[in-house]
């Protein structure tokens, strides 16, 4: 449950508290929720009693809070996706390595962001894919009279909002080398009262966003020439009526982050930012806009030059990603018709007993299976070390495979399939790679069909770009029936 209220100020408390000095320069004391509770985010009229009846939402356990503090922008939370969320992707999206029709399989309607809500309703919203981000909340306002005696709630307000986040592969028309993501917000179920009636009342949606570059590694060259303010920048904001808004209840708001055109020499420019959906309110009697703050969100930004599609582009990163092999997935040639099932048997059973897989290697242990016991990627194309460190595991694999110590290779029509993938750090070659001799032979080879093997390849590699798997992400390999 994700519950969050903000008390904003004209000049005293609300009910019950002490009363303003004398010549207080305004009547209206304004205090702000947005609450997330699926819940609560259903029943909005509920929300709506209660605050005019009692002024406040502690009967529903929602608790008011100071004035929202600077977000911090946590680079290591976000690369870690510390909301433990994860997403999984089935490979055959991509048939022999193919670009699917729909690249981004974004949210696009209310209805589908609700019918997840227990996702949806949560801090980090419901992250459909890397490139399709939602999130439902209320957002709320009660106004007082604190002047006339003691504090009276006189107006309530209550929305039904669901932002939606929109991923980018390539950067916008201008500036070229920047990064972007889109996000459209909808506004539903008003339901105001008192004051909140009057003609003047203007609401004000607005997008947050703050970032920072986060380091290279000691491989990469050169350096980030940007200050960390355009890491992440918002633009774009709607004010109007609430007439206005029952009119047409959608609000378009874009995030920018800076960068040099993607290049090798450049390196990935990576940065992570946090994005924050926030309202405001004009209501008479009151001389300044009240602010209230929903939910936090997570972006990674990148020029990754080395991918090959869209050679910069944004993801919504607090979700780790996963790739999906079925075991029914057969190759039938009858119909022209490639599939992974071999090679989805091999992981498979090469995770759940290393201890018979080949080479021999006493405590083995072969990750990948879950979020938590993660793989990660090596992309070859990046650099020198990268091409070199893939041909190292492909080397070691190849070498042991021609020694004819695998059953059933070599054979016409059949390969030697390597788990974990040579395109991963905990490739055959890790002990060597990284010095770490406790890890040798810490891999599995079998012999499968080719056709298997080219096709669980392909559809790999065309995982990892279409996602924007960088070098060093993070991910998992997920075996269904």
């Amino acid at each position: 449950m994700a519950l969050c209220g903000a008390l904003l100020l004209t000049g005293t408390a609300p009910a019950g508290a002490s009363q303003p000095a004398a010549g207080a320069a305004s009547r209206m004391v304004l205090r702000t929720y947005t609450i997330s509770d699926p819940k609560l985010v259903d029943d909005p009229k509920r929300v709506a009693d209660t605050l005019w009846r009692d002024g406040s939402l502690d009967r529903l356990g929602v608790a008011s809070a100071k004035a929202a503090s600077q977000v911090q922008v946590d680079a290591e939370a976000q690369t870690d996706a510390a909301q433990g969320a994860e997403y999984t992707t089935d490979s055959d999206r991509y048939p022999h390595g193919r670009i699917p029709h729909d690249q981004y399989n974004y949210i696009t309607t209310s209805q589908e962001c609700a019918d997840h809500v227990a996702q949806s309703g949560q801090k980090a919203g419901w992250i459909k894919n890397r490139f399709a981000y939602c999130q439902r909340h209320l957002a709320t306002a009660v106004a007082y009279d604190c002047v006339n005696g003691p504090c009276k709630v006189v107006g309530t307000f209550v929305s039904q909002n669901t932002i939606f986040g929109y991923g980018k592969r390539g950067g916008p028309s201008f500036p070229p080398n920047d990064r972007w993501a889109e996000f459209w917000l909808h506004v539903d179920s008003i339901d105001a009262r008192g004051v909140f009636t009057e003609p003047g009342v203007r609401m004000r949606a607005s997008l947050w966003c703050g970032g920072k570059y986060i380091g290279r590694r000691p491989t990469d060259p050169g350096g980030i020439p940007f200050p960390d303010d355009v890491a992440c920048q918002s633009t774009d904001s709607r004010t109007a009526s609430l007439v206005g808004w029952r009119q047409n209840n959608a609000a378009r708001m874009r995030v920018y982050s800076e960068a040099n055109i993607p290049d090798r020499v450049n390196g990935e420019q990576l940065a992570v930012a946090v994005f924050q959906p926030r309202y405001s309110w004009q209501v008479p009697g009151s001389p300044q806009l009240q602010e209230g703050r929903g939910e936090d969100g997570g972006l990674r930004f990148d020029s990754a030059w080395y991918l090959q599609t869209g050679k910069q582009g944004s993801v919504f990163d607090r979700s780790r990603p996963g790739l999906i092999y079925r075991l029914g997935d057969k190759t039938d040639p009858a119909r022209d018709y490639r599939g992974v099932a071999e090679v989805a048997e091999h992981i498979d059973s090469a995770r759940t007993h290393p201890e018979t897989t080949l080479p021999f290697a006493a405590n083995k242990h072969l990750p990948g299976a879950t979020r938590d016991d993660p793989l990660y990627r090596l992309a070859k194309a990046k650099g020198n070390y990268y091409r070199a460190r893939y041909n190292a595991n492909r080397s070691i694999v190849r070498s042991y495979c021609t020694s004819g110590a695998v059953p059933d290779f070599p054979k016409p029509g059949r390969e030697c399939d390597e788990y974990p993938f040579a395109s991963t750090y905990e490739g055959a070659a890790q002990y060597l790679e990284d010095n770490q001799p406790e890890y040798k032979n810490f891999y599995s080879v079998k012999s499968v069909s080719r056709e298997d093997n080219n096709e669980a390849g392909a559809r790999l590699g065309r995982w990892y770009d279409q996602n924007r798997i960088l070098d060093h992400d993070r991910f998992f390999v997920r075996i269904d029936p």
